[in-house]
């Protein structure tokens, strides 16, 4: 049973989601700067502005994919590291009490 009250905003975030809205957000910021520039009383040309507002994109893509690795880095080493704790556990001793096995095979190299 899920209980919703007043004034409780619910919201589903999955990984399609979240990247979206981090583009969304890069590419409002570096519009607002290109905005910015366009509107100055030393207005730079057409071209100068669009390389500009491409940097600025390629900046925060490069961020956004800096910390992805970092997060695929990070889940790989607790993978690892639970893989070692419950191989342990379940090779170590072959006394063990376990349930049946429902299927064994063997892979040849």
């Amino acid at each position: 049973v899920i209980m919703i009250r007043d004034g409780v905003e619910v919201e589903h975030t999955d990984s399609k989601t979240i990247a979206s809205q981090s583009a969304a957000t890069l590419l409002d910021d570096c519009k607002s700067t290109a905005k910015q520039q366009l509107r100055s009383d030393d207005a730079e040309d057409a071209a100068s502005i669009l390389d500009n507002l491409a940097a600025c994109v390629q900046r925060g893509i490069a961020q956004e994919i800096e910390k992805a690795n970092e997060e695929i880095a990070f889940q790989a080493t607790v993978r690892k590291d639970m893989a070692a704790l419950v191989e342990n556990y379940t090779c170590a001793d072959e006394t063990v009490n376990t349930t049946e096995a429902k299927r064994t095979e063997w892979w040849d190299d």
